[in-house]
Order: C-alpha cells, then structure tokens, then sequence
C-alpha cells in the first residue's frame, strides 16, 4: 500500500452527510507509517457527483483506475482499518495530492 493509492473501501453505513457503502478512497497517511503495518489509515472517500466545493478535488480517469472523474471529498477525511479496503485501482497523480495536502491541512488548521 502506497500514499495516495486509490482503493475500493467498505464505510458502512452513513451517519449524516458522511460517505458510506463501498466506493473509492485515496490513501492519505505517510509512506513511513503505512510501512509500520498500521492498525488504522487515514483516507479521503470520494463521490462522482460533482459539487462546486472548494473542499472537493477532481480525479480524473487513466492513472487513478477510476471509470468517471471523481471527487476527493477532503471535509471527510477518516482513519480506517486497512481490512476494509478491497480492490485496488490505481493512484492519484502528484498535482492531485498537492491539491488534497493544501486542502486537507486548511481544514485541520495547518
């Protein structure tokens, strides 16, 4: 498993506005804890609807193994057990994950 990997993830069921069901996440957590065999990781689901979001960021298809440009919801952002994660299709681009980093660290206040 690799930062910014896109994986196919079981969330559950939804509380709220949260993401859930199966559907694609990107791998978020630093390269030296995914190769400590974390109990956790810490990935941003996405969604294929398009909103105007400035928290939202466009995967397009090709070297993501998406079918359909997709959006990485940063706003929510989660740990999860890497025995959710199923099929892997690709992985996000470095200009994506720049874009997820920049987003992801305004909304935690960095």
């Amino acid at each position: 498993m690799r930062r910014g990997d896109i994986y196919l993830a079981a969330l559950g069921s939804p509380v709220g506005h949260e993401q859930s069901g199966n559907r694609p996440v990107i791998i978020l957590s630093s390269q030296s804890w995914l190769d400590s065999n974390p109990p956790v990781v810490t990935v941003v689901p996405m969604t294929r609807t398009r909103r105007d979001s400035s928290t939202h960021i466009e995967v397009e298809p090709g070297q993501s193994g998406l079918r359909a440009t997709s959006y990485a919801k940063c706003e929510d952002l989660r740990a999860i057990s890497p025995q959710l994660l199923g099929q892997k299709f690709g992985s996000a681009d470095d200009l994506v994950m720049g874009k997820v980093d920049v987003v992801v660290r305004r909304l935690l206040g960095f």
